[in-house]
C-alpha cells in the first residue's frame, strides 16, 4: 500500500478531512460555549422545578431520587447557590404540592442537601439545616457539575491535542512517502 501513489493520496485527504473537522468542532465548542452552558443549566433548572416531588432516596420518582443522590454525592444543593429561604425548590412540587415535606415541615432545602449527610444518614438531617438556617451546601448543583467536568479538561484536552499532531504527522508523512515513490499521480 505504500507503493500505490492513489492510495496514500487518498489516506492523506481523508485524514486530512478529518482533521479539519476536528478543528471546526473545537472552533464550535468556544465559540457556543455559553450557549450550551445556558442551555444546560436552564434544563436542569426546569427538570428540578417539574420533577423534584421528594427529599428520599428509597422513595419519589426516579428523577426525585436522582437528584438527592446529585446532591449528596457533589455536596451540593438546588441549582443555582442556596443564599436564603427563597431557592429553586421553591416552585418545585416537593414545595407546591399538598402534603410533601416541604410545606408540612417548614423545611426550605431537602435533607440530602445537608453537609455530610449520606444515602444511610439523610434522615437523620438536623432541623436547623432542612429550614434554611444553617448546616446545609451552598453550593448550587450547576457549578458542582461544571467543577467536577472542568477537573478532568486538563487529560482530556492533552489527550485530544496529542490526536491532531498524530493525525497532522500522518498526512505529512503519507505526502513524503507519496513523493519518494516516483510514480506519476493518478
Amino acid at each position: 500500500c505504500c507503493q500505490n501513489r492513489c492510495m496514500l493520496v487518498t489516506y492523506a485527504i481523508l485524514v486530512l478531512i478529518l482533521f479539519i473537522a476536528k478543528i471546526a468542532a473545537i472552533a464550535l465548542w468556544f465559540t457556543m460555549q455559553g450557549e450550551v452552558e445556558d442551555k444546560v443549566k436552564n434544563e436542569m433548572l426546569t427538570s428540578l422545578q417539574t420533577h423534584f416531588t421528594d427529599d428520599s432516596v428509597d422513595t419519589g420518582s426516579e428523577v426525585s431520587r436522582s437528584w438527592n443522590y446529585m446532591f449528596m454525592t457533589l455536596d451540593c444543593c438546588a441549582i443555582n447557590k442556596v443564599t436564603s429561604g427563597t431557592n429553586d425548590f421553591d416552585q418545585s412540587p416537593w414545595c407546591t404540592a399538598t402534603g410533601k415535606s416541604c410545606k408540612d415541615s417548614s423545611a426550605e432545602v431537602p435533607r440530602t442537601c445537608c453537609v455530610g449527610v449520606v444515602a444511610s444518614t439523610y434522615t437523620a438531617a438536623t432541623a436547623p439545616c432542612t429550614t434554611g438556617v444553617s448546616g446545609y451546601n451552598t453550593m448550587g448543583c450547576y457549578d458542582a457539575l461544571k467543577a467536577e467536568i472542568d477537573s478532568y479538561s486538563t487529560p482530556v484536552i492533552g489527550v485530544g491535542i496529542t490526536i491532531l499532531v498524530i493525525e497532522l504527522l500522518a498526512v505529512i508523512f503519507a505526502f513524503v512517502i507519496c513523493k519518494q515513490t516516483g510514480e506519476e499521480v493518478v
